[in-house]
């Protein structure tokens, strides 16, 4: 088994081996795109691993490609993962919050009725 990367040699119609080149590997995905994508929609894509360790994306069919480095992309997800998790942080804190603000509330409401019911008590 090749490791990707390596070189495969090319050979000509004789079957002398005229160079080398690095092969691509590509494989298209079980899922479609969704309808959000425009003209792309219901379209697989198409992912190649080049050498350089790139990282292709196009939609099947299409010339329209999308390159990343698998650093970069690596990167990437794990600043998504961060921001997903303080974006569910922020979430529960802005409950906690709303409901303090009506616990308050409701204990300000309760104290100026007394206020008022002991005012008119007192006339």
């Amino acid at each position: 088994m090749n490791r990707f990367g390596q070189p495969v040699p090319v050979k000509n119609a004789a079957g002398e081996i005229i160079g080398e080149r690095i092969p691509e590997v590509s494989r298209v995905t079980k899922n479609v795109l969704p309808k959000c994508h425009g003209s792309d929609k219901d379209r697989p894509l198409v992912v190649t691993l080049r050498a350089g360790d790139i990282i292709a994306f196009r939609p099947q069919g299409t010339r329209r490609e999308v390159t990343a480095t698998a650093h970069d992309l690596y990167i990437a997800v794990l600043r998504w993962q961060v921001n997903r998790l303080n974006l569910v942080k922020a979430t529960e804190a802005k409950k906690k919050l709303a409901e303090r603000r009506i616990t308050a509330r409701i204990a300000n409401a309760d104290r100026r009725l007394r206020a008022k019911l002991k005012a008119e008590a007192a006339k």
